[in-house]
């Protein structure tokens, strides 16, 4: 079974409510008492910073549901203009099966979700402080992106496709300048 996230505080928060316990009695450095404050909406303002995604644009990808000839297999899919730009200009771009041009010839499918690829730079480790509790941690990624993904030939499938991609000196080695983690594609049910 899976963690919740702040299970621990989660329980202290409960315990101290089942107790009436009045939070601001309590010393306020102590990390389940500022979880217990944002918990309540007292806690500190959170800015949450997005990047501006410069719209949308439309790509195609071959879908790894399909055989790599069959016209159903060319999917027209959107990603960000920001995602775009990454992709443009990075070296292994060969490899996600994105195709820029010639679109007309893709379909568009709104119960097709594509593969994603979600890269992130790796950058110097830099200590943070939790908003909610107060902790410090280590951050190593910058900016992220996601990309996606489609058959790149007849012979590679999604896994061998992921393979290729993490063979890439990019992703791998004691150089590594990206991280990257994979979701498959899937059709909805609309």
């Amino acid at each position: 079974m899976a963690r919740k996230r702040f299970s621990d505080l989660e329980r202290v928060y409960d315990a101290l409510k089942l107790g009436n316990v009045q939070i601001s009695s309590l010393p306020q450095n102590l990390d389940f008492v500022k979880y217990a404050k944002w918990r309540e909406g007292n806690g500190p303002e959170r800015n949450i910073v997005r990047p501006n995604l410069n719209g949308e644009v439309s790509v195609g990808v071959r879908a790894f549901g399909y055989g790599f000839d069959d016209e159903e297999a060319k999917q027209l899919v959107t990603l960000s203009g920001r995602s775009s730009a990454f992709l443009n200009g990075f070296g292994p771009k060969a490899k996600f099966g994105v195709a820029t041009a010639n679109l007309t010839e893709y379909n568009a499918n709104s119960s097709f979700v594509p593969a994603k690829a979600r890269i992130a730079q790796i950058v110097a480790g830099t200590t943070e402080t939790s908003a909610i509790t107060g902790r410090k941690y280590k951050s190593k990624t910058g900016a992220a992106y996601t990309i996606p993904m489609g058959q790149t030939s007849g012979t590679l499938r999604y896994q061998q496709t992921i393979n290729s991609i993490l063979t890439d000196a990019v992703f791998n080695g004691s150089n590594a300048t990206h991280v990257v983690s994979f979701e498959p594609e899937r059709f909805r049910r609309d």
